[in-house]
């Protein structure tokens, strides 16, 4: 029941899914969920590119997919092309070898509205500039939010304060800056933004999120960039993050997947309990690693959407499996 659905209201488990939901389909649509069910079956689960850590599903559930396969065309051009066949249903048990589709198309959206209420200060307006900075706080940031008063916060390295402090100013946001011992702290006051931030992408780092209609955003680049800036590293095939949160690591591919780029995520368990920063113990907890990649062989962009290779799919368990009937589509 915690396989991930993209509802216009989030990324959501599947058991939390309720009639009148809108889910985002095959049809790069969205449509209303008309009923839902659950039973206990076997499943397997189907492992490739851009889920490395795999999808648990029965072995009859239907996945969008094709195949590729190489055809002479002529040494006049090229000798071999790739020959895509059209998309079909295929169920999960026979997806080995196949592609299957992440979706790489969205209807475009605007940010919701930043509201304000009594006479509070009035909040930024949505630009490239706040865009990065909202993905800046994804990775390194908090709120806190009391009756009175609401405080943005963004921590950053010494070496990173000339960019981040730089990118405050073109968002044209009101803020102070305080230096701690080994980084700077930028405190942006500023309720209704703070507010916003919670309800749109989460609070606390497990939690944090990024709302559907940021895939279909003109800012949505700006704010991968702000959140690479601060979670990510470039790598030599494009860049690689990492979160706690896994609703923020899926989020991260969607995101990349429309702007045009291959990206995959899996989940990483550290190999030790605990370790020590500082003289303190700190418990290491499992971490989600997101790779964003320039080129890659194994996935490709056609008619809206991204086609993974499947590299294996494994037997699973007996467990609770749940199901959507959805309008249209």
């Amino acid at each position: 029941g915690s396989t991930p659905i993209i509802c216009r209201r989030g990324i959501i488990p599947i058991s939390e899914v309720v009639v009148g939901d809108e889910v985002f389909t095959h049809q790069n649509r969205w449509q209303l969920v008309l009923a839902t069910g659950s039973k206990h079956a076997e499943t397997i689960t189907l492992k490739g590119q851009g889920q490395s850590t795999g999808i648990v599903t029965t072995c009859d559930h239907p996945f969008y997919s094709r195949s590729s396969k190489r055809v002479w065309v002529g040494r006049k051009n090229g000798s071999r092309a790739v020959q895509w066949t059209e998309p079909s249903w295929t169920r999960a048990s026979d997806m080995l070898g196949l592609r299957w589709a992440s979706p790489a198309c969205w209807p475009v959206s605007e940010a919701p509205t930043i509201e304000t209420k009594g006479n509070e200060h009035k909040p930024p307006t949505m630009t490239a500039d706040l865009a990065w900075v909202i993905g800046r706080w994804l990775g390194d940031g908090w709120c806190r939010i009391s009756p009175r008063r609401g405080l943005v916060l963004i921590c950053c390295g010494k070496h990173e304060i000339g960019v981040v402090e730089e990118r405050l100013r073109k968002a044209e946001v009101i803020f102070s800056r305080s230096e701690e011992r080994t980084t700077y702290r930028f405190q942006v006051s500023n309720s209704a933004f703070a507010r916003w931030l919670h309800i749109q992408f989460g609070a606390k780092a497990i939690a944090k999120t990024m709302p559907t209609w940021v895939f279909g955003w003109e800012h949505r680049k700006a704010l991968l960039e702000g959140y690479l800036s601060a979670d990510g590293c470039v790598v030599s095939n494009g860049a690689r993050l990492t979160t706690i949160s896994r609703n923020l690591a899926l989020a991260t591919v969607l995101l990349a997947h429309s702007l045009g780029q291959s990206a995959s995520r899996r989940l990483v368990q550290p190999s030790r309990p605990e370790c020590i920063i500082e003289g303190r113990v700190v418990t290491e907890n499992p971490f989600w690693q997101v790779s964003i990649y320039d080129s890659a062989r194994s996935s490709v962009e056609l008619a809206g959407h991204r086609w993974g290779l499947v590299r294996s799919v494994e037997p699973g368990r007996t467990t609770e499996v749940f199901n959507l009937e959805v309008a249209g589509d």
